[in-house]
């Protein structure tokens, strides 16, 4: 496996909701395989060759129907 990873700070008034932008170039990992660990941060993933397919996140059920299909909640009157 190569990797390189970077970090920069975000511009001062995206401080207070950013707190860093970090990139990688990871070559040599077999497709699906996620390198990330569990934190308190979101992940942003962009490929900049072949696209990303997300099929499951790791701790969800897999997805539910299409919303157009799904029968609303009663509404309390």
């Amino acid at each position: 496996m190569d990797a390189h990873f970077e970090t920069r700070p975000p511009a001062p008034i995206l401080r207070h909701f950013i707190s860093h932008y970090g990139g990688a170039r990871v070559q040599g990992l077999t497709p699906g395989v996620n390198t990330t660990l569990p934190s308190r941060h979101a992940h942003l993933i962009i490929s900049l060759d072949a696209p990303i397919t997300v099929r499951q996140m790791s701790n969800e059920a897999p997805p539910a129907a299409p919303a157009a299909t799904q029968t609303p909640p009663p509404v309390a009157t």
